[in-house]
């Protein structure tokens, strides 16, 4: 769960990828927070690299910034 969520997988793909309902990704989401102490996508994606679960060139980055 924290991997796909550092590597940028939103709720409802995370619970595709899974096979479960997204409430019941979503509820998962809530309780990997809490284990890890956390309250974001961000901060769960630092705690995964922290701790060697993910490289840096595993994490999404962005190609734009909202600006054309």
């Amino acid at each position: 769960m924290l991997v796909r969520l550092a590597r940028g997988l939103q709720t409802k793909q995370v619970a595709r990828a899974l096979g479960i309902s997204v409430k019941t990704a979503d509820h998962h989401v809530q309780n990997t927070y809490a284990k890890i102490g956390v309250s974001t996508r961000a901060a769960a994606a630092v705690f995964a690299m922290e701790h060697g679960l993910i490289d840096w060139g595993e994490l999404p980055i962005p190609t734009t910034y909202g600006r054309s």
